[in-house]
Parts: structure tokens; C-alpha cells; sequence
């Protein structure tokens, strides 16, 4: 698992994940959260390669809100009578062996 979450690939697989989780637990909001992580993805990407490219002020603003809309999607996460955050979640689904695989 550690190996498959170092290199370039680990926002792809996170956001699959996320996806994933957001499949079987039939939660819009969770599968919105890996859209926004990739836009969020995307626009650091910009930043981080584009060095010739001005970062306006909107996109660091929409940046900060993408953020905040995910870790609050995450940590107020609810599934099937467990709420608490996406660990919960996650927890529940290990019990019950319906943890997706990455």
C-alpha cells in the first residue's frame, strides 16, 4: 500500500478512493470531495510548473475553498448510523468487509 501512495500517481489514487467510498456508502459528497481534490490538484499543479504563469488572487481563493469544502465533506462524514469523519466511515466499511481495494 505504501508504495502505491509515493510518486505522481498518489492524488490520482486518492481521489479514485475517495470515489470509490463515495460508491458504496451512495454519498454525493464524497464523490464531489475527489472532484474538488482534483481541481484542487490541478490548480497547484499550475503553481507549481507554470512558472511563467501569474497566479491570480481568485485562484488562490478558490484553491482555499476547495480545501475547506473537502476537509469539512470529510470530517463530517456520515454512513448507516456512524458519523464522526471519513475514518469512521472507513472503519465501518472495514468491519463489515466492504472496504474498497485501492
Amino acid at each position: 500500500m505504501r508504495n502505491k501512495l509515493r510518486g505522481g500517481k498518489t492524488h490520482r489514487l486518492v481521489q479514485e478512493y475517495l470515489r470509490k467510498v463515495g460508491h458504496i456508502i451512495d454519498n454525493e459528497d464524497l464523490k464531489d470531495a475527489a472532484e474538488l481534490l482534483y481541481s484542487l490538484h490541478e490548480l497547484r499543479k499550475d503553481a507549481d510548473y507554470e512558472t511563467g504563469k501569474l497566479v491570480r488572487k481568485e485562484d488562490v481563493e478558490r484553491a482555499l475553498a476547495y480545501a475547506e469544502e473537502i476537509k469539512e465533506i470529510i470530517n463530517e462524514l456520515e454512513y448507516n448510523g456512524i458519523s464522526g469523519n471519513l475514518e469512521n466511515v472507513l472503519t465501518y466499511l472495514k468491519i463489515n468487509g466492504q472496504l474498497p481495494q485501492v
